[in-house]
């Protein structure tokens, strides 16, 4: 019996030993890092279906979508339908810079139309 108590703790502190040279030497930190990406990432399909829009609609169109979305889960309070709006809004940006779909004219479009929403929202 002592021996399987000393060959359970071998097993436990030479484990430790391993969790602590790791987190030394950042592949524990990298991992947590891998783990959060990948739990508060969302794939550009997903974010597609979330939004309801193709795969090449312009991204002006995608903005408009985005806005509708956003605001009628602001008006009718569902917090997390629109934070799910929202993170497919930013998958959808992440994905359209880095296929280099995204020009400045998209962008001062895109700006304008959030922009001129929250403009007549604050009129009403």
């Amino acid at each position: 019996m002592q021996q399987d108590e000393d060959a359970g703790f071998g097993i436990t502190h030479s484990s430790c030993c391993t969790v602590t040279d790791a987190h030394k030497t950042g592949v524990a930190q990298e991992a947590v890092k891998g783990a959060i990406k990948s739990a508060t990432s969302m794939s550009a399909a997903e974010a597609r279906q979330i939004l309801e829009v193709q795969e090449n609609v312009p991204w002006v169109q995608v903005t408009k979508r985005y806005k509708h979305l956003f605001d009628q889960n602001k008006k009718y309070g569902s917090f997390y339908l629109q934070s799910k709006v929202y993170r497919a809004w930013e998958a959808l940006e992440q994905e359209y810079v880095k296929a280099d779909k995204l020009t400045n004219e998209d962008r001062a479009a895109a700006q304008q139309i959030l922009q001129q929403d929250s403009s007549e929202q604050q009129q009403q």
